[in-house]
């Protein structure tokens, strides 16, 4: 219960054969309520009852009334023995809000905060998720634009290519045609010199 001990024998003093604790506990308006635990010692064997206003009870309907009476031993904040007062000063932010929620609000607010807290994880992890997506976009959208500047000089590549082969085509005709051109000038002088000659 207090955490000083590993078994409830060891809370029964040297040379007795058993103990008991008691506590009474008192609720605005209502009558108090008191419990008492006994404990006996039976060589290795340990015995309890439980009593709650002097009717015996099970350890799980004592269990019982502490949740419904929201009394939480294991909670620092609630219960604080002289021995976990350095376990207490040495708990951060988070567990201190924790126990302290745990010692003052209702069971369902706890709930809202869980949720609440797994909300904003799974928000993070998605977040996440959609910044790798967007780098992942980033990086395809430099690599289209890379790709659409590489068709681009392909495509101009391909139309100098084409008016290439059109020139070379064109090239003989060319030629014929100077040719002919040279051919008819040399007709015509040397019709002017057999006219000059007779």
């Amino acid at each position: 219960m207090l955490g000083r001990a590993s078994k409830v024998k060891d809370y029964i003093k040297k040379g007795k054969k058993s103990a008991y604790t008691e506590i009474t506990l008192y609720r605005n308006g209502k009558d108090p309520i008191v419990v008492k635990r006994s404990f006996k010692e039976a060589g290795d064997a340990q015995h309890t009852d439980w009593k709650i206003n002097g009717k015996t009870h099970t350890s799980e309907s004592v269990q019982n009334l502490m949740k419904k009476l929201n009394i939480q031993l294991e909670n620092l904040t609630q219960f604080l023995p002289q021995d976990r007062v350095s376990h207490f000063a040495s708990l951060g932010p988070v567990d201190l809000l924790k126990q302290t929620e745990e010692a003052v609000l209702e069971p369902r607010i706890l709930e809202l905060h869980k949720e609440l807290t797994q909300m904003k994880n799974e928000f993070q992890t998605k977040h996440t998720k959609v910044d790798e997506y967007q780098r992942s976009i980033d990086t395809l959208k430099k690599k289209n634009e890379t790709l659409e500047k590489d068709v681009e000089r392909f495509k101009q590549r391909k139309k100098h290519e084409e008016r290439v082969e059109q020139l070379q085509l064109k090239k003989p005709f060319i030629v014929f045609n100077e040719l002919q051109l040279q051919g008819r000038k040399v007709n015509n002088l040397l019709c002017m010199l057999i006219i000059l000659e007779t």
